[in-house]
């Protein structure tokens, strides 16, 4: 009984800790499309949270959701807004931060959902069209870390970020351009540069 009773402590210790560690991070700024999804759409804004847990040093364990709201890009086109939902693994890139800054990595994958505002597609009858769709995603992004020893700290990340896209829908979206249909592609890239504020509870 009494090494029962000691193991059952040594794990509530144990949880009690990792809960501790626990981190929620908020963060917002602006998102940029890259490559040919800058025809389909223009800079834009976004906002996302995030909770980390620490599983190896100096190594976490993340989940994320995060709303992407971009603006029609050549004339015609509808506001795009894409939900993304992911899991990853952040690390500190320098071994343990010092007191004033550090560098943090991620990488993480999962699911997003692409919504397109309302459209008229020229020459399609007065009816107004949209298309929608969930894919895969994946991001990889670099975070600048002020105030690195602290609970409290603020960061600026810039992330690189993918969602596979269907052929048919962004074909049919790519009829809205007023200046004639736009080629279809098969992925959105994007590029978002975002302020955040992270709290770790221990």
């Amino acid at each position: 009984m009494l090494v029962a009773g000691t193991l059952s402590i040594s794990a509530a210790t144990g949880a009690e800790a990792q809960l501790g560690d626990v981190a929620a991070a908020f963060y917002g700024g602006m998102a940029f499309p890259v490559g040919e999804f800058a025809d389909y759409a223009t800079a834009g804004v976004t906002g996302g949270v995030e909770v980390e847990m620490p599983i190896l040093d100096p190594v976490d364990i993340v989940a994320r959701g995060e709303l992407e709201h971009l603006n029609g890009g050549v004339p015609g086109m509808p506001d795009v807004t894409l939900w993304r939902y992911q899991a990853g693994v952040s690390a500190d890139l320098l071994g343990q931060p010092d007191e004033s800054w550090g560098l943090k990595g991620f990488l993480g994958a999962g699911g997003a959902t692409l919504r397109s505002g309302a459209f008229y597609v020229p020459g399609g009858g007065p009816d107004l069209q949209s298309v929608g769709q969930t894919s895969l995603t994946g991001t990889a992004g670099l975070e600048l870390v002020f105030g690195a020893s602290s609970p409290i700290h603020g960061y600026l990340g810039a992330r690189l970020q993918w969602m596979r896209l269907n052929r048919d829908d962004m074909e049919s979206l790519g009829t809205a351009s007023l200046g004639g249909p736009l080629d279809p592609i098969e992925s959105a890239i994007s590029l978002p540069v975002t302020l955040g504020l992270r709290i770790r509870t221990s």
